[in-house]
């Protein structure tokens, strides 16, 4: 799910935008590290990164995206895009309630 997180008095909210195009459904795209070949990832799974959404509508779904990070990070990028593809993230309450991040 991509979308834009904002804050509204003092506590994060996150926006939706619309999801991945219809046309776009069984296609799969390739996104590029900085340091690695290429990783063929569902376009569901990349329209969750809004950048990356963003650099497939302007270039298409053909077009290889290559993105500043290493490989290791992409993998873990694409674990959280998998998951909230289907799951949206909880809303971000702030001031966070402790320093432990698990427990927020």
């Amino acid at each position: 799910m991509s979308g834009e997180f904002y804050e509204v008095l003092g506590e994060g909210r996150f926006l939706p935008s619309a999801v991945c195009p219809q046309t776009w459904r069984g296609l799969q795209v390739s996104l590029r590290p900085a340091d690695g070949e290429a990783v063929q990832v569902s376009a569901e799974v990349a329209c969750v990164a809004a950048g990356v959404k963003r650099s497939l509508l302007e270039n298409g779904t053909e077009a290889e995206v290559s993105l500043p990070v290493k490989k290791a990070t992409l993998s873990k990028v694409l674990e959280y895009m998998k998951h909230h593809g289907t799951t949206p993230p909880g809303d971000i309450k702030t001031p966070l309630i402790s320093d432990n991040i698990a427990e927020c």
